[in-house]
């Protein structure tokens, strides 16, 4: 009877002795690799983490934004799918890793934090050394033709461009990675504009809200204008005088 009694109590609660406690939030955890990972091009990399939710159907794996594998194995009673897939990276620079949850119509339900890693060229091989010989030829230097000195105060012929001085911009980046996507906003999920290589400088005109995207002169945008993630780039100016811009 007391037994009885105990489980009477607790079905109030769970809804039937012994049921399932409600469902907890969604939540995506991406646990490998980590943060400031550094790995070779050619490296076979486990990606590992797990994602929960009861609306969660499949669990895409993002690298640099693009879909590079998909989970469908989950376990229902659990509400959770566990990631284990290998990723091998073909090109050098810094690279953001990512898992997203969808619902049954392919619409992202949770995403975990964007982990950055960095992967290094793989060693080349030694390159065969090339002898060049050099023939130079020697010519007897001519007497240079003499100009007499326009008077003082004589104007420049016409047609001549004037000279002035240009002022850089006050607030520019410049690319530090390999090279930088260019969006249309301020996050992953913006669509691709282009992309700056390694040592590109743009004009600054404005930031987010958290100062960790900014706002650069771009042609190929929208209005002349994109967006690009602040670790990937140096900042030169002022940032407290960059306005921010909402999306």
């Amino acid at each position: 009877m007391k037994l009885f009694a105990r489980c009477l109590s607790l079905a109030l609660v769970l809804a039937g002795c012994g049921g399932a406690a409600a469902p907890s939030a969604p939540a995506a955890l991406l646990i490998a690799p980590g943060r400031d990972s550094v790995i070779t091009v050619g490296q076979a990399t486990s990606i590992a983490g797990t994602v929960n939710g009861a609306a969660v159907r499949t669990v895409d794996v993002m690298i640099d934004d693009r879909k590079s594998a998909t989970v469908t194995n989950k376990n229902e009673s659990l509400n959770q799918f566990i990631v284990s897939v290998t990723w091998t990276p073909d090109l050098a620079g810094s690279h953001l890793i990512q898992l997203r949850g969808l619902d049954e119509k392919g619409a992202t339900v949770v995403t975990s934090e964007n982990v950055i890693v960095t992967v290094k060229p793989a060693s080349a091989p030694p390159t065969a050394v090339i002898a060049v010989t050099t023939v130079v030829t020697v010519i007897a230097p001519q007497p240079a033709a003499t100009t007499a000195p326009a008077p003082a105060g004589t104007p420049a012929p016409a047609g001549t461009p004037a000279v002035t001085a240009t002022k850089s911009a006050a607030n520019s980046i410049t690319v530090t990675n390999d090279f930088a996507r260019v969006r249309s906003g301020a996050g992953t999920t913006f669509k691709e504009l282009g992309q700056l290589n390694k040592g590109a400088k743009a004009d600054v005109k404005g930031k987010n809200a958290d100062g960790t995207w900014w706002q650069i002169v771009y042609a190929q945008g929208e209005n002349g204008l994109g967006w690009v993630f602040g670790e990937l780039v140096s900042f030169s100016g002022d940032a407290k005088t960059v306005p921010v811009i909402g999306n």
